[in-house]
């Protein structure tokens, strides 16, 4: 888990320009991200469905149940206070969603990544 210490300057101790990213994309592919930091908010959801998912017997409302679980973390928070803005950033979602699809998918060329793109923009 990248931590605040991993990216400030051991010189300056200020934060650095360029931040360490612990990981790509699916089947090792790299990619520029369009959406910062997307790598670790998927990390963050991973880390919370695995504990959600240790405390909590499977059932049929598994998701509705973690999306109250998530909804309580200081992230799910801000993604919902975002979401019920009347300002909501479309297009910083769009982002994050072209970067989980890297970080997800494995595509062997741009014209799948182009049909996954149409997908969401419909």
């Amino acid at each position: 888990v990248l931590q605040y210490r991993d990216i400030v300057s051991p010189l300056t101790l200020l934060p650095r320009r360029r931040v360490p990213v612990l990981s790509d994309g699916a089947g090792g592919q790299y990619f520029p991200c369009s959406f910062p930091f997307s790598s670790l908010i998927r990390e963050f959801v991973q880390d919370s469905w695995k504990q959600f998912t240790s405390r909590k017997g499977k059932t049929e409302q598994v998701w509705s149940q973690f999306e109250g679980f998530f909804n309580q973390t200081t992230l799910g928070r801000l993604i919902n206070r975002n979401l019920m803005s009347d300002e909501t950033d479309y297009n910083s979602i769009l982002q994050y969603l072209m970067d989980f699809i890297h970080m997800n998918i494995t595509l062997s060329n741009q014209h799948q990544y182009n049909i996954y793109e149409s997908v969401i923009l419909l």
